[in-house]
């Protein structure tokens, strides 16, 4: 037994040695909510080491199932094992036939059907918990996040289906504060068409003879099949064809009850086609086995696939080769560049963005999803009204609507456009100004002046690209304007004019220049505003992104939300992994959360620059580092004569030895990027790097043949 015990968790670590003496090899296992559950897998965690014990836990909470798996006890969904051999939890309070009923709020929701869904169920309790009628026990109701009037309806829908007399819900305080059971991370996961068909009550049902008469810390109830039934005695409640109170096999008319006491059009819906949520719904209906439907009121896909990455990505390839055309020149080549056909690359993109999103399309008919071309708002917390006039109810809703440029109000914003418009472009400009200093901005600066644009960018900012390491993004810079890119730092636009034949831009320095195109490219804010969540308690930033927990989960229990309407990492690939957490999370009986630090990133300009990890600004706020740095002109360019430089950078902890942040400028710093950010993830040390051969000759191997630092910080 553990030392320093106060009498309470001795006594459920006794109670829970002794129920660990029912499980058997090969059992799967309904594990609840509170501290006697945390004993319990605890006692088992000491079983499966000692004796290599084989079980399967199916816990009830998020908390209990992170214990488990900290502990090596295998977890997994009631929706996968379907059916249970034995549940094991504590008890609020109980009668002397065991009708069962559980406190912890929300929670009642999830046991009630893990202990129906089970052959045999212990019951640890002490025997101030027994009680004459059942009903005495306070139920505890959460305030937050579960909402008082939402759970407190929910509970005592579920008690009229046990038939508890006393109905009335209070809500329960820890001292003067409302009680929060689970440390408010609770998630609910029955999908009722999933579960077995229950068997019909079964009479007989009693407290086990081995404990009969002792009114301590543990009862076990039994369904044995193995015997006769006992005759009940006259009047019991456990008589053929009753109801009796408590945790009872639920009937196959009540299937549809499980969980919430109401029935629902779909057990997930998406508002939002883009790459989270269609993530989430194809991870939920394929894999989690529920019923979900998706609106999106414009292209399936969203940003990345129609007006973001992949669109942008073909454009920074069709301005590349420019440059190829003069190489092939050094090399030996007579090629020779007769401009660029802008109407016939814009058709080609067009088509392959159609390809694309009928690819997404068929992914999420494929797994059963059912998609809606219409705009759709939240009326509830389970209510969605689609602009078709059609309303639907759904146990969980996902917003997962992305984000959208933001133009700031100033005289002639209407002159200019945004990222969305620029791959639709009738013709190219002769003469373009990109307003931002982001990567969105700097990306279309090197895309434009590719493509044979004379090309100015301005920017408020002392620097371009804030919040990428300092001496990367001036690297950066440097090679732009190298190129014949026109920045300018500390500047920006007090207005936009319409002349006769172009655009002039008033700036802040005093300039004023004409252009014939304006791309407006200063951030892009949250897309959370008129869908109808701010009357029902969701929860706001400062720039409307909603605000959600570590598993996504908005201040609404039944509302979730991924990807950049949430603001966190606004990267398509942290959407993906957002939706799939949500997915696992809800719907799968994996509880998991995305771990949002060391997410690699690449800005696709001319040159690219690669990034994971701290930068040297971050880094030496936190501790002493190491700063080993390279700058050489690559073979490839060399050759051909261009004056193009490589930088490579490795950040290391002078304590740790390990690799804290990698930073790439290069051609491909994008692919590069991607395998370092594996070696940093896995928590490699410098030395490691040292120690890995070089691939020769290279731009890569010089991450592995920096011996001695630039700097030390």
């Amino acid at each position: 037994m553990p030392a320093d015990l106060s009498p309470i968790d001795k006594a459920k670590f006794v109670a829970a040695k002794r129920a660990t003496e029912f499980v058997e090899d090969g059992m799967k296992l309904g594990l609840g909510t509170g501290s006697t559950a945390a004993w319990m897998v605890r006692c088992l965690a000491e079983r499966i080491r000692e004796e290599g014990l084989r079980v399967t836990g199916v816990p009830t909470s998020t908390r209990t199932a992170e214990l488990a798996a900290s502990l090596g006890v295998p977890v997994a969904s009631l929706d996968d094992v379907k059916w249970l051999d034995l549940t094991i939890d504590g008890a609020d309070e109980f009668d002397p036939n065991l009708a069962l009923i559980k406190g912890g709020g929300a929670a009642l929701l999830q046991e009630k059907i893990v202990a129906t869904a089970s052959d045999q169920m212990i019951v640890i309790a002490d025997a101030a918990k027994e009680v004459t009628q059942l009903g005495a026990f306070p139920l505890p109701v959460e305030v937050i996040p579960f909402g008082w009037q939402t759970t407190k309806a929910l509970i005592e829908e579920t008690l009229v289906s046990l038939d508890v007399l006393n109905r009335d819900c209070t809500l329960r305080m820890n001292g003067d504060r409302p009680l929060v059971t689970d440390e408010a991370k609770f998630h609910h996961r029955p999908a009722p068409e999933t579960h077995r068909q229950p068997a019909p009550a079964r009479a007989g049902a009693e407290p086990d003879p081995r404990r009969r008469g002792k009114r301590a810390v543990h009862r076990h109830l039994r369904h044995r099949r193995d015997r006769p039934r006992r005759r009940p005695r006259d009047g019991a409640r456990h008589q053929p064809g009753h109801r009796g109170r408590g945790f009872r096999r639920i009937r196959p008319d009540r299937q549809h009850l499980l969980g919430n006491g109401m029935t629902f059009d779909y057990d997930l819906f998406v508002i939002g086609g883009g790459s989270g949520g269609v993530r989430a719904a194809r991870i939920a209906a394929a894999e989690g086995g529920a019923k979900v439907g998706l609106a999106e009121e414009s292209r399936m896909g969203g940003t990345c696939v129609i007006r973001g990455c992949v669109p942008k990505k073909l454009m920074v390839f069709a301005s590349a080769f420019p440059d190829m055309v003069e190489d092939a020149a050094a090399y030996g080549w007579r090629v020779k560049a007769e401009g660029f056909d802008w109407p016939r690359f814009r058709t080609s993109l067009e088509a392959e963005l159609d390809r694309l999103e009928n690819a997404y399309r068929n992914t999420l008919k494929n797994a059963g999803v059912t998609i809606h071309d219409t705009r759709a708002t939240v009326v509830d917390p389970h209510t969605v009204k689609l602009a078709t006039g059609e309303t639907v109810t759904t146990k969980h809703i996902l917003i997962a609507t992305g984000g959208w440029p933001f133009v700031p109000d100033i005289p002639g914003r209407d002159l200019a456009i945004t990222s969305n418009e620029i791959f639709h472009l009738d013709t190219l400009p002769k003469r373009a100004l990109v307003v931002g200093g982001g990567y969105i901005a700097s990306e279309f600066a090197c895309i434009l002046h590719g493509l044979g644009v004379e090309t100015t960018q301005y920017y408020r900012g002392a620097q371009i690209l804030r919040g990428f390491d300092d001496e990367s993004r001036g690297h950066v810079a440097n090679a732009m304007q190298a190129r014949g890119i026109a920045i300018h730092c500390g500047t920006d636009v007090l207005r936009l004019e319409k002349t006769a034949t172009c655009i002039r831009a008033v700036a802040t320095d005093g300039t004023e220049r004409e252009f014939d195109l304006v791309l407006y490219a200063t951030g892009r804010r949250p897309n959370s505003a008129k869908l109808g969540l701010e009357e029902l308690g969701v929860k706001f930033g400062r720039q409307g992104q909603i605000i959600v927990d570590d598993w996504s989960q908005t201040a609404v229990p039944s509302i979730y939300a991924v990807g950049d309407v949430t603001d966190r990492v606004n990267l398509t690939p942290v959407a993906i992994r957002e939706g799939h957490a949500f997915a696992d999370t809800v719907f799968r009986g994996v509880p998991t959360r995305f771990d949002h630090d060391l997410v690699p990133s690449a800005v696709f300009t001319q040159p690219e620059l690669g990034s994971v990890g701290l930068t040297e600004e971050q880094a030496r706020e936190q501790e002493e580092i190491e700063v080993y740095s390279a700058t050489f002109r690559p073979m490839k360019t060399l050759f051909a004569g261009r004056q193009d430089r490589v930088l490579m950078k490795l950040i290391v902890s002078a304590a740790t030895r390990k690799v804290l942040g990698c930073h790439i400028v290069a051609p491909d710093a994008g692919e590069f990027i991607q395998l370092a950010a594996i070696a940093i993830r896995m928590g490699a040390t410098k030395e490691d790097f040292d120690r890995t051969v070089a691939v020769h000759p290279t731009m890569a191997e010089e991450l592995v043949t920096m011996r001695k630092p630039t700097r030390k910080a």
